[in-house]
């Protein structure tokens, strides 16, 4: 890590947002931190910070957190820092990863039909770097079916070309859904909106984990909200 970096400097070769190191600076038992940026620190300490008995003893603790509240502490957490063997700012590394993170696997004729031949690049470079793996069936998954989270960063990055996959059709198929909601609100209000949003992304998940609903239909969901502003006040 290089000294002297300001906080925002420093939050962005974490990957985190400023405002996250300035509630851990704070010391505050009580402040609420986010469970994706929470995840994105604790790598970033395990990747660049020297080895010693107190970290991984503290890392430990964050380890078996993730395994009580997620259900799994093999999670694979995407993010892009100087050493990453991957550009995952380049859009098919991103995609190719993004459909690969069925539970089922998909094969490598799929991904292709999906995302154009310009994804075979991608795919072999994936699957070079241990970040995919081809099973004898012919289908490419996530190395040893980890489940994946992807950084705040990559994720906004990455929106748009997420967003490019969204297909016009008519409301009754119930194949897609896209909506905005705009208004200028009180922090309380925004903070409220926010709880909704995380619960409907816990239900979501309960869906797509189940395996009850495995089926042969990849697909995504994004959620979002943001202010305009930097202060919310």
């Amino acid at each position: 890590m290089r000294p002297k970096l300001s906080l925002r400097s420093l939050s962005r070769n974490i990957g985190v947002n400023r405002y996250f190191l300035t509630k851990i600076l704070d010391q505050n038992d009580k402040v609420k931190f986010s469970l994706d940026e929470m995840l994105i620190f604790c790598k970033f300490i395990k990747e660049n910070l020297p080895d010693s008995p107190e970290i991984s003893r503290e890392l430990t603790v964050v380890q078996d957190f993730f395994s009580e509240h997620l259900g799994s502490s093999r999670i694979k957490l995407i993010h892009q820092n100087e050493n990453s063997k991957i550009d995952f700012y380049d859009r098919f590394n991103f995609l190719v990863l993004v459909i690969a993170c069925c539970d089922k696997g998909i094969t490598r004729k799929r991904i292709l039909e999906l995302l154009g031949e310009g994804a075979c690049r991608s795919l072999k470079l994936l699957l070079k770097t241990k970040h995919l793996e081809e099973l004898p069936n012919g289908v490419v998954r996530v190395l040893d079916g980890a489940p994946v989270g992807f950084s705040p960063a990559l994720l906004a990055y990455h929106g748009p070309d997420l967003l490019r996959l969204y297909r016009l059709r008519p409301r009754e198929q119930m194949r897609n859904y896209l909506d905005i909601k705009v208004q200028s609100l009180t922090k309380e209000a925004i903070e409220k909106v926010i709880e909704l949003q995380k619960e409907c992304d816990k239900r979501i998940l309960d869906i797509i984990v189940n395996e009850e609903n495995f089926g042969m239909n990849p697909m995504f969901s994004l959620l979002c909200v943001e202010t305009f502003v930097d202060e919310v006040i």
